[in-house]
């Protein structure tokens, strides 16, 4: 099997009745052999792994699954995973990734963050449908978006058949997990460096996945929650201690005065110097 890999980021709606409006991340066909390292990861879309040839081990947050050629892997966007091959096997895989959709299962303790279809009654259909989009996404014919529509909506279809309505499609839920971590890690380490690069980093996160998923789970994005944590710690050296605002602005983390001033306003309304200056006529209002 030929490596080939597509990203089309079409914009599609699937769901029936609830008309879910998703997007066409990524296709691929490749094949990958057992010295290939692969770490682990997580994607910013539902992934959806068909093993055509082969056998591997799909590893998912700690747990070790075996897969077998024919059966179909789906993962949601935001799990830890992987897939290792014993040294010296070889395994063909075709992969569409979707964002905007996640699996819902029902009735099967063994998977919360992902599924394992066995494929059987429906490999000829789920086969063809996710080689025609391949062919589609590779040719680019007229109209070729609305194949892939139709491609992708009956291939969902299908997986859904074969597992027998033990899940349902809807919008992908809040990464709780993650984004508290991330939020605690911030809480404590505000003082230091941070980047969002270094965030996606240490939570195994794509970061536009983790900055969309951290904005929508505590209401700001990494960076502006970072910020609001420094200036409330700002609030308190500024109204407790004499330290000069270059001082302040370097022990919560900030590289730059005009930078801490500059968002310290922002959030306050009003510049370090002038929060230091009301918050001290209020305690002597306070103490007379």
């Amino acid at each position: 099997m030929s490596n080939i890999k597509y990203q089309p980021q079409l914009a599609l709606r699937v769901g029936g009745e609830n008309n879910i409006p998703i997007r066409l991340h990524c296709a691929a066909a490749f094949s990958t052999e057992g010295d290939a390292i692969v770490h682990v990861h997580t994607h910013p879309y539902t992934e959806f792994c068909y093993l055509a040839a082969g056998e591997l081990e799909l590893n998912v947050e700690g747990k070790t699954f075996p897969v077998s050629e024919g059966e179909m892997i789906v993962i949601n966007a935001g799990v830890l995973h992987s897939e290792t091959l014993a040294e010296g096997k070889k395994a063909d895989l075709i992969v569409i990734g979707v964002e905007g959709l996640s699996l819902t299962p029902s009735g099967n303790e063994k998977w919360v963050n992902c599924g394992l279809f066995q494929c059987r009654e429906f490999r000829r259909e789920i086969l063809f449908c996710m080689q025609q989009i391949l062919a589609e996404l590779e040719k680019q014919r007229s109209e070729y978006q609305k194949v892939c529509g139709w491609m992708l909506q009956s291939f969902l279809i299908y997986l859904n058949r074969e597992a027998q309505e033990e899940f349902s499609f809807s919008s992908p839920k809040r990464t709780a997990r993650e984004c508290l971590a991330i939020k605690q890690y911030i809480d404590e380490q505000y003082r230091n460096t941070i980047t969002l690069d270094h965030l996606a980093q240490i939570s195994s996160l794509n970061k536009y996945y983790l900055a969309h998923a951290f904005r929508e789970y505590i209401g700001l994005s990494p960076i502006n929650y970072l910020n609001s944590r420094r200036v409330e710690e700002a609030m308190k050296l500024l109204e407790e201690t004499d330290y000069s605002i270059a001082h302040v602005a370097k022990m919560i983390g900030f590289s730059s005065q005009s930078y801490f001033a500059q968002v310290f306003q922002k959030s306050a309304g009003m510049s370090p110097g002038e929060f230091r200056k009301r918050s001290r006529r209020k305690e002597k209002e306070r103490g007379s």
